[in-house]
């Protein structure tokens, strides 16, 4: 039990702290810059830093499942804040908890949930900006104040999506490295197996050839070569054997239907080799 808690705990323990840490970092620079009564002028136990710090951290929870809909939540609760202070536009302080949420999509989601944020991003405070027009009846004015809003989520999510493309890239290299590894291993394993089986072939041929010439006029040498065969084929089988079955510990073996997967498995059953004994000859399990 211990060893399985030693396990898990370092995976789930970091990103928590992570988690944690952004959490009341956020927490701390909304409440500091908002202004009375969600910020931190009357004092840190006022209700309003105390929703305003509840409302972040219960929607940080909910971005790790549903990150527009924690998002549009930020968003909505900017909304509201502006509304309630009686301002024109949705400002920079209200808009910090969905600044980082936003550069949290775009750094961990995909494509299409990244620019569906940022649209969203985007326009909430711009619907917002031109409803306040239309019923206060303001110039453009209040418009153009509302860009450098507008801007900084677009920076947001400029830097969450560089994070993202910097881990692709990452991912990318370390899968390449793998391959490159598993090639040149390949590689090495194919130069040592036919650096085996070409020695042992060549043994084979040789000590063949010499019995068949010796095999009626000097009976004992063709039986020392066709015992040299035995041992040399031994041999052969057993570091092809050895070579063979290290492979699964890293390597998957070619699926049932293969062509090289019947042969493989050939290879890793004992095999039968020819023994001489006495002058007769009989096949034994290797």
């Amino acid at each position: 039990m211990r060893t399985k808690l030693r396990e898990v705990s370092p995976r789930w323990t970091r990103p928590l702290l992570s988690w944690a840490g952004a959490t009341f970092l956020t927490v701390a620079v909304t409440v500091n810059a908002l202004p009375v009564p969600f910020g931190v002028g009357l004092g840190y136990v006022h209700p309003g830093p105390a929703l305003v710090a509840l409302v972040i951290a219960v929607l940080a929870a909910l971005l790790w499942r549903a990150p527009l809909v924690a998002l549009a939540l930020l968003l909505a609760g900017a909304a509201t804040v502006a509304t309630v202070l009686g301002d024109l536009r949705v400002g920079f302080e209200p808009m910090l908890p969905a600044y980082v949420a936003l550069c949290y999509i775009a750094a961990s989601r995909g494509r299409r949930t990244s620019v569906a944020a940022l649209c969203l991003a985007v326009a909430v405070p711009a619907g917002q900006g031109v409803v306040l027009i239309a019923r206060a009846g303001a110039g453009m004015t209040v418009w153009w104040s509302q860009t450098p809003v507008l801007y900084a989520a677009v920076f947001a999510w400029l830097v969450g999506h560089t994070i993202h493309r910097s881990r692709q890239f990452a991912a990318t290299a370390r899968a390449q490295a793998a391959d490159r590894a598993m090639t040149a291993e390949r590689l090495r394993i194919a130069r040592e197996l036919h650096d085996m089986v070409a020695h042992s072939v060549g043994v084979i041929a040789i000590q063949a050839g010499m019995g068949s010439r010796v095999i009626r006029t000097q009976p004992d040498e063709a039986e020392q070569a066709l015992r040299t065969i035995e041992t040399t084929s031994r041999e052969a089988l057993t570091g092809l054997r050895r070579t063979l079955l290290a492979l699964p510990a890293g390597r998957r073996l070619p699926r049932r239907g293969h062509p090289a997967a019947a042969g493989i498995r050939a290879v890793r059953q004992p095999a039968a080799v020819l023994t001489v004994h006495s002058g007769q000859s009989r096949y034994v399990r290797a």
